[in-house]
Formats: structure tokens, sequence, C-alpha cells
């Protein structure tokens, strides 16, 4: 019998691949182009999964809680931010401010929409996954629902549509992480005369390594709050570090993600940390180790 997991990993792999080749000459056609790649996975999603019969509630919980929003969540991030973009003012600075600011509150303003709801996803919580997210034959909701845009009413199965809410409120926290990024790019231009130091750092270690620290900084939201693509912490690196990685997806693919032990890299440099900091200790003499 085909798992689900067969059915999903394969798709979204390739949503992800093509995600990262994305290379347009602004914002909007950026956008445009990362939308059209979510919504072809979100087609092939549907027809995979149309007829498919989950083997237990538990499966069916992780397919609409970990699984579908995964895609859909791109799908409503890009959607939105090609709506953002295409409504950008094109006047001065300040006109641009305010509109972002607007745009901003109205992200806010959805989270507080359901509250209980966002809570519980925050919060972690799991003993009301069976309610949220398993289809519903008799039709019924747990309680007033949104119901989805008709844009994506294709994309949603049977009621499970806190599948959708939940992709949507992860869009959203994006969008403000996009939306705060392009602020504080307006209000503090980068200067760009002090990366020039910082030429003179090499890095010096494998390119698989480097693709393995990239692919989790990206995958632990830790840049621009997650809203950073893998090729462009990628490409940050390869300035400030004078190294070309040809192709990092097929790097992680095939000499990461395949391999006994994918976090090789990761695992060593805590074992790395952890050994300094036992040098180190509460020792002030080894207080310059720890700079």
């Amino acid at each position: 019998m085909t798992s689900i997991t067969n059915i999903t990993t394969a798709i979204i792999e390739e949503m992800q691949e093509q995600l990262n080749e994305v290379n347009a000459d602004n914002q909007l056609h950026q956008a445009e182009l990362s939308y059209q790649a979510a919504k072809a996975a979100s087609i092939k999603l549907h027809e995979q999964m149309d007829q498919y019969c989950f083997q237990n509630q538990e499966e069916e919980i992780s397919y609409f809680k970990h699984i579908k929003p995964v895609i859909l969540r791109e799908l409503l991030y890009y959607a939105e931010v090609r709506c953002l973009e295409a409504s950008r003012p094109v006047t001065d600075k300040p006109a641009v401010e305010e509109y972002l600011e607007q745009q901003r509150c109205i992200y806010h303003h959805y989270f507080r929409r359901d509250i209980v709801f966002y809570n519980y996803y925050r919060t972690e919580k799991t003993h009301q996954d069976a309610v949220f997210f398993t289809r519903r034959p008799d039709g019924a909701v747990p309680y007033s629902a949104i119901p989805p845009e008709a844009l994506f009413d294709c994309y949603c199965d049977g009621n499970a549509d806190y599948c959708y809410k939940l992709a949507k409120i992860q869009a959203h926290e994006r969008l403000i992480g996009y939306i705060e990024e392009e602020l504080s790019s307006l209000r503090e231009p980068q200067d760009t005369s002090c990366a020039s130091p910082y030429r003179k750092l090499k890095w010096t270690d494998t390119d698989v390594r480097l693709t393995e620290l990239v692919y989790a900084l990206q995958a632990a939201g830790s840049i621009n709050h997650g809203t950073a693509k893998v090729k462009e912490i990628m490409s940050t690196f390869e300035y400030f570090f004078q190294v070309k990685v040809s192709n990092c997806y097929n790097a992680f693919t095939k000499n990461i993600q395949n391999r006994k032990d994918p976090a090789a890299y990761i695992n060593l440099l805590r074992k790395s940390l952890e050994h300094r900091i036992a040098q180190c200790g509460n020792d002030p003499r080894h207080a310059k180790h720890r700079l």
C-alpha cells in the first residue's frame, strides 16, 4: 500500500526546488512565479489525495496539520505578496511606509478574528487535533469557521477547513515578517560600505557542510523572520565568504538528505561548542575564547 509520505514528499520537494530556483528582476514578478509553483504543487497534491483513504486517524491528522499546510501556506503567502506588491504605492517613501503599516495591521487583525484557534496553534496543543484536523462526514464544523476564499476552494479537502486556517495563520506570520523587513529597509538603508572588511573571511570547509548550515538556518526561521529562501541565504554566504556552491539543492538531496546522519555537520558544531564551553568554563582567563 502506498503511504501518504511517499505521495506527498516528492510533491513538496519539487515545489521547494522550484521556489528556490525562482529568480526575477522585481518582487512582484518573484511573487507571481513563486505563486505559480505553489499552485501547481497544490493541484498535484489535490489530484493525488482526492481518492486516498487514510489508514487511521493519526495519519489523517498528520496530513491536515503537518503536510498539506506546507504547500497551502506557500500558495497563500505568495498570493498575498503578489497583491501586496501590485498595490504598493509608487510615490514617495512616507506613502509606502503608510501603506505597509496598514497592511501589517490587517494581517495582525486576522489572528484576532479566531483567537481561540490561534492560541491553540501558538501553544502547540494537540488535545483537539481530532476535531480540527479530520474530515467531518456530517458537514459540521467545531465552531464558526472562516470559509476559504473562492480561489482556494478546489484545494480544500472535505470539511477540514482548519487545515486552511492553520496555513493562513502561518502565511500571515511570514507576511508580517516580510513587511517588517521592507519597513526596516526603507527606514534604515543598508550601509554597503561596511561589507568590505568581511570579504577578508573565506569559507574553507566543504560545500556540503555549508549547504547543511544554510538549510538549518532556513528551516529554523532564523533569517528575515523565516521568510528568507535557501537560495537567498546561500547567496549571502557566497558573497561574504567568497565561495560558490553550484547547486545547493542537489547537494542537499544527494549528499545530506539520504546519508546515515543528515545533520552530521550540525552535530559536529554542537559537539565543538560543548567542547569549547567545557574548556573555558567560568575561568575569566578564557573569556576571550567566548568572543
